[in-house]
């Protein structure tokens, strides 16, 4: 494994430091940086290795969060496998991707916590509260806003040098 893969599950979890905090300052508001690093692995390392890292990911928000343990993990693993495929498709240096993707993640992570909310739990209760995290407007703008930053960030840390 080489030393900016390494690197990767050290700012992931700088990042879930870092988001945790965020949660204190601006709550209900902060921007998943832990998706946005699980969105850029995924685009400039590929699908397999945005998976393993989504999963890492994941990891976090199950042991220190509430719910199924394991649906987090697989939600983040799943969003790095698509940013790995996407890869292909779009030109991940681009401010446009750095820009749209984590927000569109985000959308796509909190629409499938409110399906399994729905499914495993099937409490009326809790069901309004995750569709208000899923249409979320001021989530989605700071997502979009913080990523080229977060993009730009890691760029200089994370990509192998090419030849």
């Amino acid at each position: 494994m080489n030393k900016s893969r390494v690197l990767a599950f050290f700012w992931i979890f700088i990042f879930f430091l870092l988001q945790n905090g965020l949660q204190f300052v601006l709550p209900d508001r902060a921007p998943l940086l832990l998706l946005i690093g699980v969105v850029f692995y995924g685009l400039s390392e590929g699908p397999l290795f945005g998976f393993l890292l989504g999963l890492y990911a994941g990891f976090f928000i199950d042991i220190f969060g509430v719910g199924k343990l394991g649906l987090q993990m697989a939600f983040f693993g799943s969003l790095g496998l698509l940013s790995g495929y996407a890869k292909s498709k779009v030109f991940p240096e681009s401010l446009l991707t750095a820009i749209l993707f984590p927000a569109l993640a985000y959308y796509l992570l909190s629409c499938l916590n409110f399906i399994t909310t729905r499914i495993f739990f099937e409490e009326e209760a809790l069901a309004p509260a995750v569709f208000r995290e899923a249409l979320s407007i001021p989530v989605l703008i700071w997502m979009a806003v913080v990523s080229p930053f977060i993009f730009s960030f890691l760029h200089r840390f994370a990509l192998r040098k090419r030849l």
